[in-house]
């Protein structure tokens, strides 16, 4: 029943640093806009990774609770009617809320969703273990199965913090993006020779792409201003991106002319240089 206690309140701890995180990032002031050019919508997940990091230590707390009545031998207690309403009321509640959050796909909605799922597995297991414990007599139940609820949301909200670090930190896009970016890019190639690079990457929920794309020497500069901003903005209209950035260079090869003739012009200035002060 502690456990389910503490649970409860860290849902209100939950929808208090959602709904925060959310107006922060909803917030246009010019203030704030100077301040954060690039947007607040890395908020989300750092509120998210702050939750997680709250309920894994909150969870570590209970476990070494359960521990120390399974070592004390502590005798499991009848529980009331209310409780037991308003256990069996949460879990029904929880799972509407729930199957109603897995729909939206966003960083916040989806820890909302997650927390509700680990609701309905706590407060069920939470409601059964203590009813079984008190009337087969069993001491030991009660204190064991909130060890192990334990367990189990630690490990459950320690992958959504580790998911959200490494998002933060510039995951690679997924697959399926990466074809639908390669898709888009290669609809310019009437125009663009070739691409040396595209690479896409995590900024927080958003994904940032980059484009290198190769054209023709003797292309007008205005031609290539306007062929990279397009493919910037009709990059930036899919859903999952949030910024993309074009830089163009001519056709590989003459980079590649172009790269060895600077060498050799340097290596020869080094031994002028050497003969020179010789």
């Amino acid at each position: 029943m502690i456990a389910s206690l503490v649970d409860s309140g860290l849902d209100l701890l939950c929808t208090l640093i959602v709904w925060t995180t959310n107006r922060l990032v909803q917030w246009r002031l010019k203030s704030l806009n100077k301040r954060f050019p690039v947007g607040r919508r890395r908020l989300e997940p750092l509120g998210i990774l702050v939750f997680s990091i709250i309920m894994v230590i909150s969870f570590l707390q209970i476990l070494q609770e359960s521990v120390t009545k399974l070592m004390d031998h502590v005798e499991p207690a009848q529980l009331p009617p209310v409780a037991i309403g308003a256990m069996a009321g949460t879990v029904g509640l929880k799972g509407l809320i729930g199957l109603g959050c897995m729909r939206i796909k966003t960083t916040q909605v989806q820890a909302l969703a997650q927390d509700c799922k680990t609701d309905v597995y706590f407060n069920t297991l939470s409601l059964l273990f203590p009813l079984i414990g008190y009337h087969a007599d069993i001491w030991w139940l009660d204190p064991a199965g909130a060890g192990l609820l334990s367990l189990y949301i630690i490990y459950d909200w320690a992958g959504t913090c580790f998911e959200n670090i490494i998002r933060l930190s510039g995951q690679a896009a997924d697959s399926e993006l990466q074809k639908k970016l390669m898709y888009l890019a290669y609809r310019f190639s009437p125009v663009v020779e070739g691409f040396k690079s595209i690479t896409s990457y995590h900024a927080g929920d958003g994904i940032w792409v980059e484009f290198d794309i190769l054209m023709d020497s003797n292309t007008k500069l205005y031609t290539t201003h306007d062929v990279a901003e397009t493919l910037q903005y009709c990059c930036e209209g899919l859903a999952e991106v949030d910024r993309a950035f074009v830089t163009t260079d001519c056709e590989f090869f003459e980079f590649i002319v172009l790269c060895d003739l600077l060498l050799i012009v340097s290596n020869r200035c080094r031994c002028w240089t050497s003969r020179t002060r010789v």
